[in-house]
């Protein structure tokens, strides 16, 4: 069998089990980022809520359990982002998330251009594989609420809300035409 390195607050047992990792405060800040995405609905609000507290963050170095490999870290986009886009936090093993695009790839380069793959491209998708911090409804939720809150104003096919990020307004990519539909 294929094992893949667990994200912090998944252990890999001697045996080769997956348990939840079995320091309380990990599973507890873990559980805290995925639950207050579900009360927030954004990863900015997350941050700004961990920052605000002075919450910090787990990351696991190494292979080890104990307190020695843990580094407790300032909440960061990109950590707040790797939690609830990891699969792994809903019990899924998943292969082929992120792959090398050799279209992409320039000379000179010595590691290849990795992309990230949409759902419908991964590999290998296992559910119920390891201990879930979150159902896999609520891993599909979370993904869809972070790509609708994703800035696509000027995209004339977009279905989210994301605002543009520019100008003055208040309703900016908010507030859409009642004839015509199109963002204001």
């Amino acid at each position: 069998e294929y094992v893949q390195r667990l994200p912090t607050g998944l252990v890999r047992l001697s045996d080769k089990s997956v348990i939840k990792d079995p320091d309380q405060q990990i599973q507890h800040v873990i559980g805290l980022v995925l639950s207050k995405f579900e009360e927030f609905g954004s990863a900015f609000q997350v941050l700004r809520y961990c920052k605000q507290r002075e919450i910090l963050l787990p990351r696991r170095h190494g292979n080890g359990v104990g307190p020695d490999n843990v580094r407790w870290r300032r909440p960061s986009e990109a950590t707040i982002s790797a939690i609830l886009t990891n699969p792994a936090y809903a019990g899924a093993f998943v292969h082929g998330r992120r792959t090398s695009d050799p279209q992409r790839q320039s000379p000179g380069r010595r590691t290849p251009v990795m992309v990230r793959r949409p759902m419908e491209e991964w590999q290998c998708l296992i559910q119920d594989a390891y201990p879930a911090y979150i159902s896999w409804t609520q891993y599909l939720a979370n993904q869809a609420r972070l790509s609708d809150n994703t800035p696509r104003y000027m995209e004339s096919t977009d279905k989210g809300r994301g605002a543009p990020r520019e100008g003055a307004a208040l309703l900016q990519g908010l507030v859409t035409c009642g004839l015509c539909g199109h963002r204001m």
